[in-house]
């Protein structure tokens, strides 16, 4: 197995991995985002402006058949609004693994190239999100010291009936 940077032929192969993620949270949570029917090919788009950048990072790891089976994506962004200090941050935004290869150290892997690459940038705030009901997905991160810092919540459009004007 090896792990390298992806290389601009393979932002439709990412893309198919970010749909399979996809269909993976969807699975979990029918309320987390639906793909738009040409959303593969958004996303390869996205992949491949994000290979040109200074700022991103995509990594893959590729299987002894030289397929493309995980994908791991970094930013260096800024987390906070301007009301807040500002410190630049890497943003972990997607770390897939196709099924078969899992539990054998590829994510850790993917991660620590990303870790390797935000510590080159001197960062020292790195986080991403985790899908509530995604007990696998927290469990890897919770393994590699993540912790919890904020939850989000979701409402029904009108939690309050009409007569009570939003009143508690």
């Amino acid at each position: 197995m090896l792990i390298r940077l992806a290389r601009l032929d393979e932002a439709g192969d990412v893309a198919e991995l970010w749909m399979q993620l996809v269909d993976y949270h969807r699975a979990l949570d029918p309320d987390l985002p639906a793909p738009e029917p040409d959303g593969i090919q958004r996303y390869a788009k996205f992949i491949l402006n994000l290979l040109r950048r200074d700022d991103a990072r995509v990594y893959v790891l590729i299987d002894r058949r030289g397929r493309v089976a995980g994908y791991a994506l970094g930013m260096i962004i800024d987390l906070v609004p301007e009301a807040f200090v500002q410190e630049k941050a890497g943003f972990i935004a997607d770390v897939y693994i196709e099924p078969p290869m899992r539990t054998q150290g590829y994510g850790r892997a993917l991660v620590e190239h990303l870790f390797n690459w935000f510590r080159e940038h001197h960062l020292t705030l790195i986080e991403c999100d985790v899908a509530s009901k995604n007990t696998q997905g927290i469990a890897f991160w919770q393994h590699l010291s993540g912790r919890p810092i904020m939850t989000r919540l979701r409402f029904s459009p009108s939690p309050f009936s009409e007569t009570d004007h939003g009143k508690p």
